[in-house]
């Protein structure tokens, strides 16, 4: 059998969030999965936050990684799932931070 690429759930590969800016952190999870099995890596990277904002993620490599939205408004996050040989769709996730 061909190697297939991993897929992330869920689809469309753009979809957005809501958090709270009072309590700030959450973690962001999607779901992934691969038809062939294979072991998956991620690589998360945010690619948008709101002018001023220090936010970063925990990690870039975590299955469910976290930042804190030391900002309200809009932060913009990446990811690619790869099983070892090949690269799922880049997913981009809108989490928007509002003040209560």
């Amino acid at each position: 059998m061909s190697n297939a690429p991993p897929t992330i759930l869920p689809l469309p590969l753009s979809f957005a969030a809501k958090v709270d800016y009072a309590t700030g952190d959450g973690p962001i999870s999607v779901s992934s999965t691969d038809v062939n099995n294979d072991m998956l890596s991620y690589r998360w990277q945010m690619i948008g936050r709101p002018i001023g904002s220090g936010a970063v993620l925990t990690s870039s490599t975590a299955v469910k990684p976290m930042f804190n939205a030391d900002l309200t408004g809009d932060y913009s996050i990446t990811l690619i799932v790869n099983d070892g040989m090949a690269d799922s769709a880049v997913v981009t996730i809108k989490v928007t931070a509002t003040a209560n």
